[in-house]
């Protein structure tokens, strides 16, 4: 069946819909329509409650994948990378869905309609006859395909019109194996798939909506897996089930699948800011710092493996991943702890505690946050920035009206052995240029200095060249606490102690999950959640069961 558009004119209301949802003011239950940006806030007893905005949250690029991948069993282009990061996680809710990007996803859509109906149809619709394409059998996969790729069951009028739909074009065109494969791309296309909603229906009082069972159920597989919902829980949203521990019995279950595991340890990579660990796999040309692809992948399936076991095989807690002191490593990555090992399998190593522990002294981290190219360079400005953002959730602005590139020069132009000194002796150079450069470094610096130990492949050295590599600070902060540090490990220590460290932990999930890193409803679910974090000894598992299963996520404030 060639590849073509002779139902094309069909979907232009389709993109109409779909520009609206994303670009148009979301309508008010039972009301008039609002853009309510902002979270509103209310009590309940003495506790301070604020629930966020409805919103329509577009499928990010590797949102869509998984839910292609679970619902027709076929692979989405690579191509596509379209996410919104507005949260600091891929899950944000500002994305928008404009022309150039509809275009390329009804292209996709039709791709995927092709293959699906050459390889796939017919083993999960065995009714279904190329030869013979039966309405009973269409209206069949309307039923079941498009209860899947809504995640909801379909409303009359949406099975009329995907059945109208399917025997237009076959009054048009009398080719009935082309008005079946008309309706994978009406359904991949549809504001209804490319989004998931969490708007809700109106309570009594009309300024505020809860989720209904199938907006919670997408809230719950997308936050826990990437993909949509699975017949357990479509099961349940059906039955009206997904409540309280139903729902903690739904996060453990989904956590400890090959899915769950998977998203959770690119959550983590998210926010440790680790995207280049997966762009020196896809371009390791592009880092010159490293020996080639294998090692690339080496570092990645690093943090892959040792988040999965500190989370998932082992304690669990935020005090684990961070002082934990083991890795894994293969043939390609051994050779960064001076350790040797044959074949490409991740393999368990123990740490020396006294050179690095926990997740800052994996080299896959401190790889990530260095120079590009050079082996020597471990750029303390993002590994400090990594502590002081990541970690403590406080942000240092950028700096204003200076020019840090000919500042940088200047000082590499003015000193005869600039290049000869430590990496720290070059950014203390630089800091005392003037006292707002130093105001500014200071505020971030140190926290890098304490990594300086680690190349930009994560080696341990203590010396560049015949100078001695400085790791010590003095009066630097966790909160409102200060202290002085020999190095990385004494300082994990006290991160992993740390109830700001905790709360800012919380902070990332609960962004994560409710795709905004700002906001009334944030901070409140923030501070609700840190307390039973801290009770619970760190527990992660718990945390995000804990987060998802509270009720408060699920409304919804209307008024601005």
């Amino acid at each position: 069946m060639s590849h073509q558009r002779p139902f094309a004119w069909l979907l232009a209301p389709l993109c109409v819909l779909v520009m609206t949802a994303c670009v148009g003011d979301i309508e008010k239950p039972g009301g008039s329509s609002t853009s309510g940006p902002g979270g509103g806030t209310g009590t309940s007893g003495a506790s301070l409650r604020a629930f966020g905005p409805p919103q329509a949250r577009l499928l990010s690029a590797a949102e869509y994948r998984n839910t292609v991948r679970d619902l027709l069993g076929l692979e989405a282009t690579p191509g596509l990378t379209h996410a919104d990061l507005g949260s600091g996680y891929d899950t944000g809710a500002g994305g928008k869905l404009d022309e150039n990007l509809f275009s390329a996803l009804l292209d996709e859509a039709e791709r995927l309609s092709i293959e699906y109906i050459a390889t796939r149809i017919e083993t999960d619709y065995p009714c279904f006859d190329p030869s013979n394409v039966t309405d009973a059998c269409i209206t069949d996969i309307i039923e079941h395909l498009g209860r899947r790729a809504y995640r909801r069951p379909l409303a009359p009028e949406q099975r009329s019109s995907l059945l109208a739909l399917f025997q237009r074009i076959v009054t048009e065109t009398s080719d009935r194996g082309l008005a079946a494969q008309s309706l994978v791309p009406r359904l991949l296309a549809s504001a209804r798939f490319l989004h998931r909603t969490e708007i809700g229906a109106a309570n009594k009082q009309g300024s505020n909506s809860t989720l209904d069972q199938f907006e919670r159920a997408s809230l719950i597989s997308y936050a826990l897996t990437g993909s949509m919902p699975d017949e357990a829980l479509f099961q349940d949203a059906e039955a009206g089930l997904l409540e309280g521990e139903r729902i903690r019995t739904h996060v453990q279950r989904l956590l400890n699948t090959d899915a769950g595991r998977a998203r959770f340890v690119q959550i983590l990579q998210q926010w440790l800011r680790l995207s280049d660990l997966d762009a020196m796999v896809a371009e390791p040309e592009a880092f010159p710092k490293l020996s080639g692809a294998p090692l690339a992948l080496g570092l990645r399936n690093e943090f892959s493996a040792y988040v999965s076991d500190v989370i998932f095989d082992g304690p669990g807690t935020l005090r684990a991943l961070l002082t934990a002191n083991h890795t894994f490593v293969n043939q390609h990555t051994a050779p960064l702890y001076g350790a040797t090992e044959s074949g490409d399998a991740m393999v368990r190593l123990s740490l020396d505690a006294s050179q690095r522990k926990g997740v800052l002294g994996l080299a896959s981290v401190m790889a990530v946050h260095a120079s590009v190219g050079e082996t020597s360079k471990d750029r303390p400005v993002i590994r400090g920035l990594l502590i002081k953002n990541q970690l403590l959730c406080e942000e240092v602005g950028l700096p204003s009206g200076i020019d840090t590139a000919t500042a940088a020069a200047n000082v590499a132009t003015e000193s005869a052995d600039f290049e000869a000194l430590t990496t720290r002796e070059q950014f203390e150079t630089m800091m005392n240029q003037g006292q707002e450069c130093k105001n500014c470094h200071q505020q971030f610096m140190p926290y890098g200095f304490l990594m300086g130990n680690f190349d930009a492949l994560g080696q341990f050295q203590t010396k560049k060249g015949d100078l001695p590599i400085n790791t010590a600070v003095a009066d630097i902060a966790i909160g409102e606490r200060t202290d002085s540090y020999a190095g990385l490990t004494d300082f994990v220590d006290e991160l992993a102690q740390s109830d700001v460290v905790s709360a800012c932990f919380t902070r990332n999930l609960v962004a994560y999950a409710v795709g905004s890193a700002t906001g009334k409803h944030v901070d409140a679910m923030t501070v609700a959640l840190a307390k039973s974090f801290g009770g619970s000894g760190g527990d992660i598992q718990q945390l995000l069961a804990d987060l998802l299963s509270n009720p408060d996520l699920y409304v919804k404030r209307w008024d601005p």
